[in-house]
């Protein structure tokens, strides 16, 4: 079952956040994904980070919805195409 919630460090305000919770450690596969992300419009920021229990959560910060469904549709769905599973969901910041 998805969270409904989560606990992120400050950052800069406003937009949604698409956080990928990854079954296994992301590493060089992430960086192309990234890439592509930071040549949209829209986007603003991409970490990779920790959670409590050590698992990879890719944090990528975009100015709006539609700005991300824009890049999904004009790039394809990149993190489904990546080669291990991960758990990604889009959060507004409250």
């Amino acid at each position: 079952m998805p969270l409904r919630f989560a606990s992120l460090p400050a950052g800069a305000p406003g937009g949604v956040r698409l956080l990928v919770a990854f079954e296994v450690p992301p590493g060089p596969a992430w960086e192309p994904v990234r890439e592509t992300f930071a040549a949209r419009q829209g986007f603003i920021s991409a970490a990779l980070l920790a959670d409590r229990e050590d698992r990879i959560v890719a944090v990528v910060h975009w100015s709006s919805p539609l700005m991300y469904a824009r890049a999904v549709r004009d790039e394809g769905d990149l993190i489904a195409a990546l080669p291990f599973v991960g758990h990604s969901a889009l959060y507004v910041q409250v």
